[in-house]
């Protein structure tokens, strides 16, 4: 075919070039010869079409100088200020290249949520990474967003294939093309995203310190003034259906500068990317990253150390959440000096161990020492869950 135009190969591809494919592909020159080169070149042309849709939103080169504009812009459009913006140096790859930007803004929540999922509709394709939210108290005062942007486009070598594929490697770099930037595409709204689920699901007497970013999804540190919110929220984002899996981490009770107390708090969420909402309204009563307590130290002011649940006994303490961490259930107690422990099948109190610990009933079943022959066991359930048990009962 060397020497022949493209025009010429494409009205030679029902002879000699529908043999090449076919032999390219492995097919039996039997029989099912015909069909199965039918199915490859549908499956190119399907493969070929949508990358060619890709070819607009990519272009051919970075264009730094529009995208710092568009950057700018954007921001003041939804009331925020412009802490950075900051171009990389561009990373080639052999068919599709990126340029990372370091980007920090700062204003009212809802304004960064439209900044972020403004990035994310834009017409070339950027991906956030690296996503740091948190409350400032820099001007007036709002949410401080802080993340790489890496804006793709297409390398020398990438762009939409033409033809018909000459061997099954162009059809499989064609799938791998077209399966990198789907990847991407899902990854460009998580930022929004997450700040969404958790703007519409913080309940009241909670706020948000910080979300983080992590290759396995986000980690998020709060404060709230009672250790119910931290319930609510935790059973909200579970139940959502574009969240999963979602751990509760530690729990910490604290006191602010001015002694007021509160509890120290982290989860740990990861999002559905193919539950998206995608246009649905945004749903926030309040603003999650304001604080409800006066100052607080950087680390705050833990409560002086306990002796544990060993030293107390079961009817002495409270339950206050019961929750999944690394599939299993796992439940948090309240002491009587004020402090929060784990607790796992095994943990024991002063008068007796943990058996069973059941999210679903949201209880806790403690089997008590010196029972004598029968085994008697109490079952405390979770605070707000319906009446402790009245008293151990016998198995």
């Amino acid at each position: 075919m060397k020497g022949k135009s493209r025009s010429s190969t494409m009205a030679l591809a029902g002879a000699a070039s529908l043999s090449v494919l076919l032999l390219a592909c492995g097919q039996d020159r039997q029989g099912g010869e015909r069909g199965g080169g039918e199915a490859v070149r549908e499956e190119w042309a399907a493969v070929a079409g949508e990358l060619s849709g890709w070819d607009a939103r990519l272009g051919r080169g970075p264009d730094a100088g529009k995208l710092l504009d568009v950057f700018q812009r954007k921001a003041g459009d939804h009331d925020l200020v412009v802490r950075m913006v900051s171009p990389g140096s561009v990373v080639a790859g052999k068919a599709i290249s990126h340029q990372p930007y370091e980007i920090a803004v700062s204003g009212p929540t809802r304004g960064v949520w439209k900044y972020l999922l403004d990035l994310h509709e834009m017409p070339r394709l950027a991906v956030p990474q690296r996503l740091r939210l948190s409350w400032t108290e820099e001007g007036l005062g709002g949410t401080r967003a802080e993340f790489d942007l890496l804006v793709f486009f297409w390398s020398e070598a990438g762009g939409a294939p033409a033809g018909t594929p000459g061997s099954a490697e162009a059809l499989s770099e064609a799938r791998m093309k077209l399966a990198a930037l789907k990847k991407r595409q899902r990854a460009s709204s998580s930022a929004a995203d997450i700040l969404r689920a958790l703007a519409e699901e913080t309940p009241e007497g909670l706020w948000l310190d910080r979300i983080e970013q992590r290759e396995e999804g986000y980690r998020v540190s709060g404060a709230a003034l009672d250790l119910r919110p931290v319930t609510h929220l935790y059973d909200r984002l579970v139940e959502r259906p574009d969240t999963g899996p979602v751990r509760l981490g530690d729990i910490e009770k604290r006191f602010s500068l001015r002694q007021e107390e509160y509890y120290a708090f982290q989860l740990f969420v990861a999002l559905k990317a193919e539950a998206r909402e995608g246009d649905a309204p945004f749903r926030m009563s309040r603003d999650p990253f304001i604080p409800l307590l006066g100052p607080r130290p950087a680390d705050g002011q833990p409560v002086p150390p306990g002796a544990g649940l060993r030293r107390h006994a079961s009817d002495d303490c409270d339950l206050i959440i019961v929750a999944r961490w690394q599939d299993e259930s796992v439940a948090w107690f309240q002491t009587p000096d004020g402090r929060t422990h784990r607790a796992r099948v095994g943990e024991r109190f002063a008068d007796g161990k943990v058996v069973a610990v059941s999210y679903d009933d949201r209880e806790v079943v403690v089997r008590m020492d010196n029972s004598g022959d029968v085994p008697v066991e109490r079952i405390i359930r979770e605070r707000g869950a319906g009446e402790a048990a009245g008293g151990p009962s016998e198995e």
